[in-house]
């Protein structure tokens, strides 16, 4: 399983210098441009260092290291025990009031702390869980650290006591799930009809799935935990979405949203495909909202790549990948594989994921001859095919010539002497000896005369044995001297 990682925090607090200390946790949510970081249920605190008696002023500074803040700041986002008067059985804020930075788009905020409602300690916190939610990071970060210190005065310039510094560790939560799996259940290339289409039972199957790709959203309402923390707009303000759920409506996000391209690639060999369905139903029943008519050009490259980037981000682009044979062509076995690829735009991580589908094999098993002497040269060539295995069964032939030009046919379409050679061969049994000028009459295929090639190969395909097994089809070629006193065989 890969994940498209949207960013969530779970921060680990580092070393603070003087009496100051660092406690985590911050959630952090990354949604449309830019990351959002929201205290959810843990706190971002630091003991204040310092003590202050009852009407005595004093000066705190807190910096961002990366980032900015998503609107302006006011007293209420500082809080603790620092603010808030000790031992109250109902607490009275002290007085805190942002006099430097703390505006959207700040990278720090100077706030003037008043003591009167009661006087605090060094051991006493502050709390800027407020002002860590609204850290808005621009770019992905693997951390961002909240700093802090005690200065003179409101400018916040120099410092005067305690200082320290909480590194939030970044990691990342997904609302991406992608599963790439392969069909265990693929068809076989049906050799009984000379491999131009699938073996499901009945005649003329052109159409297998290899495997599905999923892309959609680990839950309904992903962000759902959040939304204690404030409306959507308070969160993520009026230019981002305002809606936590990505699955369906006005807000539901967009491929577009999310990526700035995106794509599934899927490699293998597509000679005899006359389309591809991308996300198609588990059948295969041509509901496919991505279908691909195969081209040259993808032949040659072994490639299919689908833009994703139109449509809703979950349902559209979840469903089987389905081969669609051209009925013509004699399917070649091949392994397939699929890759999702992502460029995230601003905010958003990248995404790579490729995972092999299913192969696509024939039943039964195969034999090859790379080299027949032409049918109509000066020696007399001669196949013997062989079935050695513990039932009878059908055999199929292709011939193909130097120019890479193929015809598929059947044992019975083959004719020695006026009489056809039967369809089957029985168990343990051999046909005769063939001349290849039958095979090539019964293909309808000459071979190529130019440049001297004269050559032809052939492919024979048994419905018994398997492929390179005791029990799979046997073909041998035999070649008579032109006096018809040696021979040699293949």
């Amino acid at each position: 399983m890969k994940k498209l990682l949207l960013s969530t925090a779970i921060a680990a607090a580092i070393g603070a210098a003087g009496a100051v200390q660092a406690q985590p946790v911050v959630d952090q949510v990354d949604i449309d441009q830019g990351y959002i970081i929201n205290a959810i249920a843990d706190t971002v605190e630091f003991e204040a260092g310092f003590g202050a008696s009852a009407g005595t002023t004093r000066f705190v500074r807190f910096d961002i290291s990366t980032g900015a803040f998503a609107r302006a700041l006011t007293g209420a986002d500082l809080t603790g025990s620092a603010v808030i008067a000790a031992g109250s059985s109902a607490p009275v804020d002290n007085t805190r009031t942002v006099v430097s930075g703390g505006a959207a788009g700040d990278t720090f905020v100077v706030f003037e702390v008043e003591t009167v409602a009661g006087e605090y300690t060094q051991t006493d916190i502050f709390d800027v869980s407020a002002i860590a939610a609204q850290v808005v990071l621009g770019t992905k970060a693997t951390s961002v650290s909240i700093s802090y210190k005690q200065t003179e005065s409101a400018s916040g310039a120099t410092l005067a006591g305690a200082s320290g510094s909480e590194a939030v560790e970044i990691d990342y939560l997904s609302i991406l799930d992608n599963a790439i799996t392969a069909n265990t259940d693929v068809l076989n290339i049906d050799v009984t009809q000379n491999g131009i289409f699938f073996d499901a039972g009945t005649e003329e199957v052109a159409v297998t799935s290899l495997g599905t790709v999923e892309i959609g959203a680990t839950s309904d309402d992903v962000f759902g935990e959040f939304s204690d923390t404030g409306t959507a707009a308070e969160l993520f303000g009026d230019d981002r979405k305002d809606s936590f759920d990505v699955t369906a409506g006005a807000n539901a996000l967009a491929f577009g949203d999310v990526f700035a391209e995106s794509t599934v690639t899927l490699t293998g060999d597509f000679s005899s495909a006359d389309a591809i369905r991308f996300f198609e139903n588990s059948t295969c029943a041509a509901t496919s909202p991505v279908t691909v008519t195969v081209t040259q050009a993808m032949v040659d490259a072994g490639e299919i790549v689908v833009d994703l980037n139109a449509g809703s981000l979950v349902g559209t682009h979840t469903g089987d990948i389905c081969f669609v044979a051209n009925g013509e062509d004699v399917i070649a076995e091949s392994d397939y594989s699929v890759t999702w690829n992502g460029t995230g735009e601003a905010g958003y991580v990248d995404v790579s994921a490729t995972e092999a589908l299913a192969s696509l094999e024939r039943n039964g098993s195969r034999a090859e001859l790379n080299m027949l002497l032409a049918p109509d040269g000066a020696f007399k060539n001669f196949v013997r095919i062989t079935n050695p295995s513990t039932i009878d069964g059908r055999v199929f032939l292709e011939l193909i010539n130097d120019e890479g030009v193929s015809e598929p046919f059947n044992l019975n379409d083959v004719a020695v002497n006026g009489v056809a050679q039967p369809a089957s061969i029985a168990a343990g049994a051999s046909t005769r000896l063939i001349p290849v000028s039958a095979i090539a009459e019964a293909a309808g295929l000459a071979s190529v005369s130019d440049n001297n090639r004269n050559k032809l190969r052939l492919i024979v395909d048994g419905e018994f044995g398997e492929t390179g097994e005791t029990t799979g089809v046997r073909l041998e070629n035999v070649t008579l001297a032109t006096d018809n006193t040696t021979f040699s065989t293949f």
